[in-house]
């Protein structure tokens, strides 16, 4: 419920919601939610999503400060893995809504018990999403490791990621793209 800021799982969980933006696959573009005139959405579920457009006006990412763009495939995943990093909210979430991907962020101490932060998990989660979007992916691992608490060390093209007796290496090729990651304790040189 975009007008309530709501989002209800079964009929007892209910969590309060930030709208971050929507994609439509028929027409092949992503629409930020501060853009989103037609929708109606009360300003107090902008927050999150205005305070991604006031990051990309300071650093002048066009991605982050354009209502509209045209995009063969969904952005969605990403922009909201940069939202709820950025803005420290619990997860996000696609809902599909009348041909619509919406794309909301959730805080909530319920969900926030929940969190796993296994390195495999992690591991597998920024491969699937490496695998399926185009984004920059060493930038994004470091920020994705920081907010899951890791202690980030960048020798050479690489990241070294520990957090306590865990550890989590992505290896890069010049352009900055994942070529492999693991939470294998593996000694790198620079």
């Amino acid at each position: 419920d975009m007008l309530e800021g709501k989002v209800t799982f079964g009929d007892d969980k209910v969590f309060d919601i930030q709208v971050l933006g929507t994609y439509s696959q028929n027409e092949k573009s992503w629409l930020w939610a501060w853009a989103n005139n037609q929708s109606g959405i009360p300003e107090k579920f902008l927050q999150t999503s205005q305070a991604v457009k006031a990051l990309g006006e300071i650093y002048k990412i066009d991605d982050l400060i354009a209502p509209k763009m045209k995009a063969d495939t969904d952005p969605g995943v990403y922009f909201a893995t940069i939202a709820s990093v950025m803005a420290k909210e619990s997860c996000y979430l696609p809902l599909d809504f009348k041909g619509l991907t919406v794309y909301v962020t959730i805080t909530s101490e319920e969900v926030e018990s929940k969190v796993r932060t296994e390195p495999a998990l992690l591991c597998s989660h920024f491969s699937y999403v490496a695998a399926n979007y185009n984004f920059p992916h060493k930038y994004s691992l470091y920020f994705y490791l920081k907010n899951k608490g890791y202690e980030i060390d960048l020798p050479g093209n690489n990241i070294i990621a520990k957090k306590g007796e865990d550890q989590i290496l992505g290896i890069f090729d010049l352009k900055g793209r994942l070529m492999k990651i693991t939470n294998s304790k593996i000694t790198v040189q620079a």
